[in-house]
């Protein structure tokens, strides 16, 4: 029979603390919950957007018009950026986490400013909470600026992302 002597309980000691110390810096993670998903649910806002140059009322007739349009090429560019993952992101109600996409920001060149929270859609969690700008358009009517503005959100978004997972 082996002589207790110390040592293993030394060494099972390390061991269990480099486990715990890899559980901890895995789930710290800011995007690792998304690791796991497979669709999230997004949503837009512009309520509180502030809009260079333009008049409220006009920016609201103007989102009205062509919102699903923008709201698509952020989506187009994000999935596509995430496209190595097995993840969407897009209209999923069902999905565990929600992305909700605020705009804070319209330049006249249509660059964006977007606040980026993402919960957990029952509980309403926060789990994360980032900012996001992409650069507007040179050439084009305003809406297209905005809509080349919100393809380079969601292009610098996937990234993000994709460098978190």
């Amino acid at each position: 029979m082996r002589k207790y002597d110390g040592k293993n309980k030394r060494n099972i000691g390390i061991i269990i603390g480099i486990c715990i110390l890899f559980a901890v810096n895995l789930s710290a993670d800011p995007m690792y919950f998304l690791l796991s998903q497979k669709k999230v649910n997004v949503e837009f806002n512009y309520e509180h957007a502030r809009v260079d140059n333009i008049d409220s009322t006009d920016f609201a007739d103007l989102r009205h018009a062509v919102s699903c349009e923008w709201e698509r090429l952020f989506l187009n560019e994000l999935n596509d950026e995430l496209d190595d993952h097995e993840i969407t992101f897009g209209d999923h109600s069902e999905a565990v986490y929600t992305m909700l996409c605020n705009i804070l920001y319209v330049s006249t060149n249509g660059t964006i400013i977007m606040d980026i929270r993402f919960i957990n859609t029952e509980t309403l969690e926060e789990r994360r909470k980032l900012k996001i700008q992409g650069r507007g358009g040179v050439f084009g009517s305003f809406a297209n600026l905005i809509g080349d503005g919100m393809s380079r959100c969601g292009e610098n978004l996937g990234e993000l992302i994709d460098d978190k997972m």
